[in-house]
């Protein structure tokens, strides 16, 4: 259940709710399922990159140039929240990713009051660890907030760790109204499914080298759903293993065709690791998403998956 999904069961309840997100390639303000999404501009619309996709973490690290936009991003986000808080009367400010975002809560609550609450994510922590310099404001974000949720034990055994506070765990789930949007389709016998953004932590690599090592299941063959940076490397290791017949790289899809590989897999896999800069996976959404179809989820047994996929259990 990602946010777009918790935004709308928090409206049947009658609370208004609009957002506050930046642009992305010269984007502009919208509706969304009856939210307002405002969205700030930082840069040119060819520049305007710094997040979406594979995130601003990873962007940085691979083309330093992007850490200009850091503080113009910085910037306009601040400017355009205070604008926002000033004449919304909110009275909660609710921070996603408080690494950097949390910096425009404190700005929306000075702004306008309200109060201010957070749900950490993991990646941002990973980010804390990383840059001790970074420790004290979101110490002093950390302290200013009436109520902080996180995405898994993972992500909450960090948080302690870092500022001593016991977070509420509300992991994100996987909606049932998905899986009641997607037709019937049959069970494709060999298929295995992974979904997931073409990066580093995903592990997808090992899953590839993986797949060679069963020649003698001529059956098996591989389904790779998602986009990110490593594609073209991704598929390149498929060519060196032999693989280049048994790999589909689908790219990018829309909810119901992703919706439509769950049900005809026979297995799904998860095989996230450890990033080089010690990032992984906080949950694992898309093993809940898998197991709503009843199939079977191996998956790596690293950050908050274990919350998941618990060994013989689920």
């Amino acid at each position: 259940m990602c946010i777009r999904d918790r935004l709308g069961y928090v409206r049947q309840h009658d609370v208004q709710v609009e957002v506050h997100v930046p642009a992305y390639a010269g984007s502009q303000d919208h509706v969304i399922d009856g939210v307002q999404v405002h969205r700030f501009r930082y840069a040119p619309a060819p520049w305007e990159t710094l997040t979406h996709e594979d995130g601003a973490p990873a962007k940085i690290a691979r083309n330093p140039l992007y850490l200009f936009l850091l503080p113009i991003y910085l910037l306009a986000g601040s400017w355009t929240v205070w604008r926002l808080a000033r004449k919304g009367n909110f009275d909660i400010i609710h921070v996603q990713w408080p690494m950097p975002q949390g910096l425009f809560g404190l700005v929306a609550q000075w702004a306008g009051g309200g109060r201010l609450v957070a749900t950490f994510h993991g990646s941002e922590l990973q980010l804390t660890r990383r840059f001790a310099w970074t420790k004290p404001m979101l110490g002093y974000f950390v302290q200013r907030c009436a109520a902080i949720s996180v995405n898994s034990s993972y992500t909450a055994g960090i948080l302690t760790s870092l500022f001593g506070v016991i977070p509420a765990i509300i992991p994100f789930g996987a909606s049932p109204v998905q899986m009641a949007d997607a037709r019937p389709v049959q069970t494709e016998p060999g298929l295995i499914l992974t979904v997931a953004r073409l990066i580093e932590r995903k592990g997808i690599d090992y899953l590839l080298q993986a797949l060679a090592l069963i020649a003698d299941l001529p059956e098996a063959h591989l389904v790779v759903v998602g986009e990110g940076i490593e594609h073209a490397n991704l598929e390149r290791l498929a060519q060196d293993l032999g693989l280049a017949d048994r790999v589909q790289f689908t790219g990018r899809l829309s909810r119901e065709p992703v919706h439509e590989w769950y049900q005809r897999c026979q297995v799904f896999v998860l095989p996230s690791t450890l990033d080089r800069t010690g990032d992984t996976e906080t949950l694992g959404v898309v093993s809940l998403e898998a197991m709503l179809y009843a199939k079977p989820v191996i998956a790596s047994r690293v950050g908050g998956i274990p919350d998941v996929v618990r060994h013989a259990e689920t």
